[in-house]
C-alpha cells in the first residue's frame, strides 16, 4: 500500500477549492465482489479517509474480467464523457492493468492534466509509462524464481 501515501502527500499539495473537499476517482478495473480488487479498494479507502476527512472517493467498476473487448471499453469511454462532464477530479487511482491502461488511453479527454496513481499494474516497463510528470504508481515484477525458493524456505517438505 506504498503507492497510497503518494496519493495522501499528493492530495496534501492539491490547492484547496471553495468546498475544501478532494474529490477522487477510483477506477476498479474489475467489479464489486471481486476479492483481489475489493480488498486494494478497501484498503486505498481505509487509508485515505484515515490520513485525511477532506475526501470524496468516487468508485468506478469497469467490470473488464467479464468484458474484455474494445466495444466494452468505448462505452466505458462514453459513459464517463458524459458522467463526469464538468467534474474534476483532484487525483485518479487506477487499478490493474485495464483501468491503467484506460486512462493512459481516454484520460486527457476525460480528465486533462489529473494526476494518476496506480497499482497492480503488470507487463509495463517503466519507461512506458505516460505523462510521467503526472503520474506513479507502482508496477509489478513476477519472480518465478524467487517465489519458488520462498515457497521452499517456508514449506520445506
Amino acid at each position: 500500500m506504498r503507492w497510497l501515501w503518494i496519493v495522501v502527500l499528493l492530495l496534501g499539495s492539491v490547492p484547496a477549492r471553495a468546498s475544501d473537499i478532494r474529490n477522487i476517482l477510483f477506477l476498479n478495473s474489475y467489479h464489486s465482489g471481486y476479492t483481489w480488487s475489493d480488498t486494494i479498494m478497501d484498503g486505498a479507502r481505509q487509508t485515505l479517509l484515515a490520513a485525511r476527512k477532506d475526501v470524496y472517493i468516487q468508485m468506478e467498476f469497469m467490470d473488464t474480467k467479464r468484458f474484455a473487448d474494445a466495444r466494452h471499453l468505448e462505452e466505458l469511454y462514453q459513459y464517463y464523457r458524459s458522467k463526469f462532464a464538468g467534474i474534476t477530479f483532484d487525483v485518479i487511482l487506477a487499478s490493474d492493468n485495464a483501468a491503467y491502461d484506460f486512462v493512459q488511453r481516454y484520460g486527457d479527454e476525460l480528465f486533462p492534466g489529473t494526476p494518476v496513481v496506480f497499482c497492480g499494474v503488470n507487463d509495463v516497463a517503466p519507461r512506458e509509462v505516460l505523462h510521467r510528470e503526472r503520474t506513479t504508481g507502482v508496477l509489478e515484477e513476477f519472480d518465478m524464481e524467487a517465489n519458488v525458493r520462498l515457497m521452499r524456505e517456508f514449506f520445506p517438505n
